[in-house]
């Protein structure tokens, strides 16, 4: 909105700042100033006023008495003088509203035997410097005092009206109204307007029309101040497409308990400029009396939430500036009444942000908040997840992300039970929720095998059944061992600290396969066919019992010495057997054992295989290869003496 830096300084009683330091303090203290430019003697200042603000500073005197708070002013406050003639209102209008849920409050006045003319030049010059065109003195007063005070304000002529009545209702659907700019409306019967009983006016808060139209003929008025539903007012200037000043300020929404004050000034401006005359009375419909709310206000709950110190005497020297009335002090305890213009003000803090904004916000000190640190709770799943997935990814694996869903195909093919099939599937590809993993990992090395040689993926997601759902993790490796697989899966146990054991076991689906086990629960299954290598571990399980513990170990300062060892077991025997049979030679400096190589052909024992281990021998200090040989020898004796088994030389 547009204000005037003359008409802000003849109600403000200190001398204003010059106009763009005034404009940088109503920036920084309350709303933000748009632009300020020069107009004749004038300068106009351009302030973008809050929507919660709109109430009482879409005026003249609302921003005149927020920028008399901050320079520590007072405004100018003048006594309404009316002198009323012994004619009464009542007896020359009547008033009806029959919609009182969209007109709150409606007040007019009566006057009679006006001078219709052209404006005093200083009317004109504040109305043009805030962009209204004067029409005649009679217009011009009621959109000075609408620009002054914030309350709009209509003007009828008295002689105009059918019955001399006012009739506030609903439109009627089809109804017609010409407006004061010579545009034509056809009504639904949603919109509120002001008639004679016969024809319409005016649309309520946004445009008078024609018929009753103020001209140089006009000697008896009727004065309208009132108070319209916002959202009434709103919906109807939207669907006319008809945005005025009036219903910007509706819109918003005013006091009711501003009608009276708007109208009386009015009345007077008019009398002391137009000559005319006060009809007796006031016409006042005010059904639903709109009354000052009451806050309680704890001084010390101010200082806490500002931050700052505040003397109590400054605390209720603020309060008063802002026209908020103290009501009763008990100790730290402030009862205080709102009025009713502040419709921004409903709680405590609402007074507290007044507080620190007059105070002004650059007196407070920006200090970091003395409070104890505290670590967030790690949200173990989340971090699981994310830390296997980077440990892969820079393991060179390629994560993948399936549907939740199989179909008929996979189902038949891979034969599960305890499927949960979907009523309404919306492709046949998707007719039940998927209980593995593996189905479509083998499907995506299947479709991608056209394009590489070699293909490492891997996904973590949900299976389900009828009883529950739960996260695995799966892996799946073309043209690569079932030890590469293996290794994998060791390699994340490791990271997770978690100690893994497998068992070798027969399953329809692989040609070799090993149970997974952590502890002493099964937790997955390890495969491999010709060609492809995949596992799938039951991730929810792992994560439940992972330690996130990183222990440094530091490089070996001497090299390592190693040795194969090639057995040949029974069919039965596993790698897992092999290992703790070789830890019961209890040699203290054999550091490592891994298996490279399971071979089986018709020149072995019948039900036998051979499997080849490697075994690495460290100490701190480098050893010979004699001591070497001794603990090998040892370790071979140990096998020879308490298995069938047959060391391969």
């Amino acid at each position: 909105m547009k204000f005037s830096y003359n008409w802000l300084q003849s109600i403000i009683i200190k001398k204003l700042p010059n106009p763009k330091d005034l404009a940088d303090i109503i920036t920084i203290r309350f709303f933000e100033v748009e632009s300020v430019e020069k107009l004749k003697d004038d300068w106009i200042i351009d302030i973008d006023v809050l929507p919660n603000r709109a109430g009482d500073c879409l005026s003249h005197i609302g921003v005149a008495k927020e920028i008399a708070i901050i320079l520590n002013s007072k405004i100018r406050k003048e006594a309404l003088k009316l002198r009323e003639v012994s004619r009464n209102a009542k007896d020359l209008v009547s008033v009806e509203v029959l919609d009182s849920l969209n007109c709150n409050r409606y007040t007019a006045r009566v006057m009679i035997n006006i001078s219709v003319a052209e404006s005093p030049k200083w009317i004109k010059e504040r109305l043009e410097s805030c962009g209204i065109q004067s029409i005649n003195n009679v217009v011009d007063i009621a959109n000075y005092v609408m620009l002054e005070m914030g309350q709009p304000l209509h003007i009828f002529d008295l002689d105009k009206l059918s019955n001399k009545e006012i009739v506030v209702r609903m439109s009627k659907a089809g109804e017609k109204i010409t407006t004061l700019d010579n545009n034509n409306f056809v009504l639904n019967k949603n919109i509120l307007l002001i008639t004679d009983n016969k024809d319409p006016l005016a649309i309520a808060g946004i445009k008078g029309g024609k018929k009753a139209e103020i001209d140089l003929k006009t000697k008896n008025i009727v004065i309208e101040s009132a108070n319209f539903n916002r959202t009434s007012i709103r919906k109807a200037s939207a669907q006319l497409k008809l945005r005025t000043d009036a219903s910007l300020r509706f819109e918003h929404g005013l006091d009711p308990n501003m009608t009276n004050i708007a109208i009386d000034r009015t009345a007077q401006m008019i009398q002391e400029i137009c000559s005319g005359q006060i009809a007796k009375g006031i016409i006042d419909i005010y059904p639903n009396k709109n009354k000052p709310k009451k806050i309680d206000l704890n001084l010390t709950k101010v200082q806490k939430v500002l931050g700052i110190t505040i003397k109590a005497d400054k605390i209720k020297k603020i309060i008063n500036d802002l026209d908020l009335k103290i009501i009763s002090s008990k100790k730290d305890n402030l009862l205080i009444e709102v009025p009713t213009i502040r419709q921004d003000i409903t709680i405590a803090e609402d007074i507290i942000e007044e507080i620190g904004r007059i105070l002004g916000y650059d007196k407070i000190k920006s200090e970091l908040p003395s409070l104890p640190i505290t670590l967030p709770i790690k949200n173990k799943d989340f971090f699981w997840k994310n830390e296997i997935k980077e440990l892969l990814k820079s393991a060179g694996l390629t994560e993948v992300y399936n549907s939740s869903f199989l179909s008929q195909e996979q189902f038949e093919t891979f034969k599960y039970v305890d499927l949960i099939e979907i009523e309404k599937p919306a492709t046949i590809d998707q007719q039940y929720l998927k209980p593995s993993l593996i189905p479509n990992l083998i499907k995506n090395i299947e479709f991608n095998s056209k394009f590489f040689e070699e293909i490492e993926i891997f996904e973590i997601g949900s299976v389900f059944s009828k009883s529950r759902e739960e996260e695995h993790f799966a892996v799946a490796l073309k043209n690569k061992t079932f030890f590469d697989a293996k290794s994998i899966l060791e390699l994340v146990a490791g990271r997770m600290n978690l100690e893994l054991s497998f068992k070798l076991t027969e399953n329809n689906l692989f040609d070799n396969s090993a149970e997974v086990f952590l502890g002493s629960e099964k937790i997955g299954i390890l495969g491999y066919n010709s060609n492809l290598s995949i596992f799938e571990v039951n991730f929810d399980k792992m994560k439940k019992l992972a330690v996130n513990k990183k222990q440094y170990c530091p490089i070996p300062k001497f090299p390592e010495s190693s040795r194969d060892l090639a057995i040949i077991v029974p069919k039965e025997i596993t790698y897992e057997n092999i290992v703790n049979e070789i830890k019961k030679a209890n040699i203290r400096l054999l550091e490592d054992i891994s298996l490279f190589d399971i071979y089986s052909d018709d020149k072995l024992p019948k039900e036998s295989k051979s499997m080849a281990l490697r075994l690495i021998y460290r100490a701190n200090r480098t050893l010979t290869s004699e001591e070497v040989n001794e603990m090998h020898s040892k370790i071979i004796k140990h096998i020879e003496k308490n298995n069938n088994w047959i060391v391969r030389k």
